[in-house]
């Protein structure tokens, strides 16, 4: 017995009962797993709402009259920790949009009355700042895509729009809450 040559037969019944679940066990084991799929999909439904709500606010500190570059400093260092799925960029490619333009941005208007114009350099170090997150944060994007081909940005973003118009397509019929919900392109 101690060298486990000869198992007792009442030993290896005993141990048969342990391994077979209960139907009640199975049922268990069936809303564990629902539970975790659940969670899962809120978790990523809060990421995008996370991605969606950081865009709007990128936009509103980087307006075009008075921006707080600043905010929108810290907002693309937010932007930066996010955990963005192809997905969710296909679902709205605005965002994409978003990052092309403040690869370009150049701040605020300087003021032609004043003589010899010129930004203070922590304002200049700050734009620096944003085209260079922006311009991080979209080749960040762009890995999250196997491609056959290699695309510019601009390119990248009209890829991005075509995915999304075979999305619409796909859920034409679907209710808008419905299709807001989707964590996958459905089939």
């Amino acid at each position: 017995v101690e060298l486990g040559q000869f198992i007792p037969e009442e030993l290896i019944q005993e141990l048969k009962a342990k391994t077979e679940l209960t139907e009640e066990e199975k049922q268990d084991l069936r809303r564990a797993a629902q539970l975790k799929i659940r969670r899962e999909k809120l978790a990523w439904l809060r990421r995008e709402d996370e991605m969606l709500e950081t865009d709007f606010k990128i936009k509103k500190a980087l307006q075009f009259q008075n921006p707080d570059i600043e905010e929108g400093v810290k907002l693309l260092q937010k932007l930066l920790q996010l955990e963005v799925e192809s997905f969710m960029v296909v679902k709205n490619p605005q965002f994409f949009d978003t990052l092309l333009k403040l690869k370009r941005y150049n701040g605020p208007k300087l003021d032609p009355k004043q003589p010899n114009p010129t930004r203070p350099e922590k304002e200049k170090r700050h734009i620096e700042s944003i085209q260079t997150m922006a311009d991080t944060m979209s080749k960040k994007v762009m890995a999250l895509f196997t491609l056959k081909k290699s695309h510019t940005p601009q390119s990248f973003f009209e890829f991005i729009q075509e995915r999304n118009a075979e999305f619409l397509e796909k859920t034409k019929n679907m209710q808008e809450q419905k299709r807001l919900l989707l964590t996958e392109m459905p089939n």
